[in-house]
C-alpha cells in the first residue's frame, strides 16, 4: 500500500473564501475570463488588476465587455465576459457568479472579518516603471550635492563605477543622508515582498517616510510601455526625460538594504502613457527630501506640464 503525502495531496479551499481579488490574490486563486461572444479564455492577472482597481473589487456577478478584437464590423467583440476561478494546486473550476456569491456571502463575510485583505498598493508589475538609465558619473552628482552643502562619501571608499540601462534585482548608485554628509552606494532595486514578489515601486499617495529611510536615485531616464503596435510583438518603450536639467533625481526609499522608487499620479506628460508615475525631483530638490527641509506634499507630487520630455524609442520612428 502506497504511503499518503498529505503535504503534496491535499483539497483546495473553496473559491468562496475569495471574497473580493484581494482575497483571491492571498489564498492563491487563478481566474479566468470567458467570452459567450468569441469564446476567448484569457488569464486574469490580479496582482495587475488589484494595483489599478484597488484589492476591494468584487468580480462575483460582474460580465464586463469583451476586450477581444474580431471581426465583427469594427473590430471589437460584442460580447460579454464571465469569471471563472480555481486553486492554483488544482480542482474545478468554479464560476464566478452572483448565485455562488449569494449562496455563501454569510462564510465570505465571517472569514473576511478574521482576514482582511492585504495591501496591495505597492506590489510592482511589468506594467509599472522597471526599466531606467543613469550615465551621471559620481564626479557630478557630488558637485550637485556640494552646492546644497552637503559633502559625496562613497559605501567602502571607493567611488562606484556606473552608467547604463539598470533593471529589477540590477544593484545602481543610490543616495542617502548620512549625518551632515551624503552617502552614494551600490544599491539593489527591489526588495521582497511577503509573497515573495519584488517591490520596485511603491505608492506615496497618503503616506508619510521618516527621514532614515528615504533615498534618491540619479537617473538621466526612465521608460514606461504601453501594448505592441501592429506589426509589432514587443512593446512600445517610451523614454522621459527632464526638459530643463541633462539628470534628475527619482524619490526613493529603502527596505531589507534595497530600494524602490515612489510613484504619484501621473503628469500631463506621464498620463497618455500610464496611469502612474515615478516621482521625479529637480537636481535642486535632493536635500529637501533626505533631510524633511520641504513639505513631502511639496515634493512627492505629478511632474508638472513641460517638465518632462518624452520620446517613442521603440519601435524606431
Amino acid at each position: 500500500m502506497g504511503r499518503k503525502r498529505p503535504d503534496v495531496i491535499r483539497t483546495p479551499p473553496s473559491p468562496i473564501e475569495a471574497w473580493n481579488i484581494g482575497q483571491m490574490v492571498r489564498h492563491g486563486w487563478d481566474v479566468v475570463a470567458d467570452c459567450d461572444r468569441c469564446r476567448t479564455s484569457l488569464h486574469v492577472d490580479l496582482v495587475a488588476m488589484a494595483r489599478l482597481t484597488g484589492p476591494d473589487l468584487i468580480l462575483w456577478g460582474m460580465t464586463p465587455r469583451c476586450r477581444g478584437w474580431i471581426d465583427y464590423g469594427d473590430g471589437r467583440c460584442p460580447g460579454r465576459v464571465r469569471f471563472r476561478a480555481r486553486s492554483i494546486y488544482g480542482g474545478a473550476w468554479t464560476p464566478v457568479s452572483e448565485k455562488a456569491h449569494r449562496s455563501s456571502a454569510l462564510a465570505a463575510k465571517r472569514m473576511l472579518a478574521s482576514k482582511p485583505a492585504p495591501d496591495l498598493d505597492h506590489l510592482g508589475g511589468d506594467d509599472m516603471c522597471n526599466n531606467y538609465k543613469i550615465h551621471v558619473p559620481a564626479s557630478v552628482i557630488g558637485d550637485v550635492l556640494k552646492t546644497q552643502g552637503l559633502a559625496l562619501t562613497f559605501a567602502g571608499g571607493q567611488v562606484p563605477n556606473f552608467a547604463g540601462d539598470v533593471r529589477i534585482g540590477d544593484k545602481a548608485p543610490v543616495v542617502t543622508l548620512q549625518g551632515e554628509a551624503a552617502r552614494l552606494a551600490l544599491t539593489p532595486w527591489a526588495w521582497k515582498s511577503p509573497q515573495g514578489r519584488p517591490v520596485f515601486n511603491f505608492r506615496s499617495d497618503g503616506r508619510t517616510f521618516p527621514l532614515e529611510g528615504r533615498c534618491l536615485i540619479p537617473a538621466d531616464g526612465f521608460y514606461e510601455f504601453t501594448a505592441p503596435q501592429a506589426g509589432h510583438t514587443r512593446k512600445t518603450k517610451w523614454l522621459f526625460t527632464a526638459a530643463a536639467e541633462p539628470w534628475f533625481w527619482i524619490a526613493g526609499i529603502i527596505r531589507q538594504d534595497a530600494f524602490a522608487m515612489l510613484t504619484t499620479e501621473p503628469g500631463p506628460s506621464v498620463a497618455p502613457i500610464h496611469d502612474r508615475q515615478v516621482v521625479v525631483l529637480s537636481q535642486d530638490a535632493g536635500r529637501a527630501w533626505l533631510d524633511g527641509s520641504a513639505p513631502t506634499e511639496q515634493l512627492l507630487r505629478p511632474s508638472p506640464a513641460g517638465s518632462l520630455a518624452v520620446q517613442q524609442v521603440y519601435p524606431p520612428l
